[in-house]
């Protein structure tokens, strides 16, 4: 008996000393490979830019995807006017630590990794390029074997950003009417509006072949879920092509716009495609908050494309929009009848493919310490007399265990101290006024308490244990819950709940042991 609890109580303390935020470690690394698929059948090159988690192949394969990787469907990313895949890490990197596979494209005519010598303000203009490059990219993708293992590209959910959100849209079907947007574009509505500044104010007339190759259907009926970040031209989107748009869309946006105003956009593609739904940055965070942080004074339209307004955290900002795109690209969404609302948050009661996936990016330590915690907790289950110096081992590791993963997780704060020591108090004030020490006999000669046998104790530990799991899976993977202001004093109090049952028990050895009279 004393061998093990020796045993254990080491054991625990090397849970203390370790990462508390048990995933974190068990994130799977982010692997990135531009690709060059050559000249697609369109007459235009395509490069694409990859972001997968990273598996463990032998030297002959160039792209090793993890086994815990998603391959029943891709994410495809659509850049902003002007820009680059290049440009977007910051939601790549967070949807592939995820286990996505995520294809970034690079549309000729306006993205800078072919050169700035191809780049022209025009090709913005010729919106069909965009969703035509994406069909083909995925014709060309589903006829090369990059991988070990195969992949799905018929199933796609396409995000994009800005002219992107606009060319994830074109791959649902929405169709835009250029005259409309013209004469959008001279009205008041329109004056702090930069989309009309990429050629539409002022334009003369089109001709009829560059209305009808602007106004075209696109729809790719791979595309199964819209995550359009900041997307413009929402006021050149015809009413009735929105409408037949029944795939589930989530549209993302900033309320004090600097750049793209929210009433002419991402406001009316929420309100005109049925399935649609919004989430919208309130503060100061303006349309470039969507792109990797940066260092230089370059403008665009007059707004600045790396400094941010005072107040703003562009890294923060991201990490929520990350977490609550991972959330969206994760639901089980579920499609009725076109004229209904489509069906939010039904997800599946057990889902397998997730379960593995966090628990093979599980250490293998982890697994260690359950196993320990687990034998620690049984053995509490028999009656059995224990020394009074190794009585207190126990129950003072676990409240350590406890308080460190509160504080580590959560922060040194004010808050998470005090909802800590209110959870403790708590419990341990409650279960005292029940203590009864009738059960728990101190034999002085021997120096040794008779404790009854319990399963509670096992219980207590196993519910720490995993609450300290999932804080630091939450926290690892940037889980949206841990956006909610309750989340961290909550966790806090429960975690100081727990604690009070040991420290309960701390007074009971230390009850029994004074009632017991000193021998003469």
């Amino acid at each position: 008996m004393r061998y093990l609890t020796s045993k254990f109580f080491y054991l625990l303390l090397i849970s203390l000393i370790l990462p508390p935020a048990f995933c974190n470690a068990a994130l799977p690394n982010v692997a990135k490979a531009v690709i060059d698929l050559g000249e697609l059948p369109t007459a235009r090159p395509a490069k694409i830019s990859l972001w997968f988690p990273q598996g463990q192949c032998d030297g002959s394969q160039k792209l090793c995807l993890a086994e815990s990787a998603v391959t029943d469907r891709t994410i495809v990313f659509s850049h902003g006017a002007m820009g680059a895949a290049e440009n977007y890490n910051w939601i790549g990197e967070s949807l592939a630590m995820a286990g996505y596979l995520v294809v970034g494209i690079n549309h000729y005519g306006e993205s800078w990794v072919y050169g700035a010598e191809t780049q022209n303000l025009r090709s913005a203009s010729m919106v069909w390029q965009r969703p035509t490059d994406i069909s083909a990219i995925y014709d060309a993708l589903s006829n090369r074997v990059l991988f070990q293992r195969n992949i799905n590209w018929s199933n796609i959910i396409a995000i994009g950003h800005s002219s992107g959100g606009q060319t994830v849209a074109m791959l649902a079907g929405v169709q835009y009417d250029l005259l409309a947007m013209i004469d959008f574009c001279k009205t008041d509505a329109s004056v702090n509006d930069h989309s009309c500044d990429y050629g539409i104010r002022n334009t003369p007339k089109p001709g009829e072949d560059f209305l009808q190759k602007f106004g075209g259907n696109y729809a790719d009926s791979r595309v199964k879920k819209l995550i359009m970040i900041d997307p413009t031209l929402g006021y050149g989107a015809t009413t009735a092509s929105m409408a037949k748009v029944h795939l589930p869309a989530l549209i993302v946006g900033a309320q004090h716009n600097d750049f793209l105003p929210w009433e002419n956009h991402g406001e009316r593609y929420t309100k005109n495609i049925p399935n649609a739904k919004s989430y919208l940055l309130s503060g100061q965070e303006g349309h470039f908050i969507f792109i990797d942080s940066c260092d230089s004074d370059v403008s665009v339209m007059g707004v600045a494309l790396c400094h941010d307004r005072v107040g703003v955290d562009r890294i923060a900002a991201q990490k929520n929009v990350a977490a609550i795109t991972l959330e969206f690209v994760q639901q089980d969404n579920i499609i009725i009848d076109a004229p209904k609302k489509i069906v939010e948050g039904k997800k599946a009661a057990f889902n397998p493919e997730k379960v593995a996936q966090i628990l093979m990016y599980t250490p293998n330590w982890v697994f260690g310490l359950l196993t320990g915690l687990v034998i620690l907790g049984l053995i509490q289950v028999r009656t059995r007399q224990v020394s009074v110096k190794q009585v207190f081992i126990m129950p003072v590791a676990m409240t350590l265990m406890s308080m460190v993963s509160a504080l580590m997780n959560l922060g040194f704060t004010w808050t998470t101290v005090l909802c800590w020591l209110a959870g403790v108090i708590l419990i341990t004030s409650t279960l005292v006024k029940q203590l009864n020490t009738s059960k728990t006999i101190y034999d002085r000669a021997s120096g040794k308490l008779r404790l009854p046998g319990s399963w509670i104790p096992l219980l207590i530990i196993m519910a720490i244990f995993f609450t300290r799991y999932v804080l630091g899976y939450s926290i690892g993977t940037n889980a949206n819950i841990v956006h909610s202001i309750y989340f961290k004093p909550l966790m806090s109090l429960l975690l100081g709940s727990l604690s009070g049952y040991f420290i309960a028990k701390i007074i009971e050895y230390r009850t029994a042991v004074r009632a017991q009279p000193k021998l003469t």
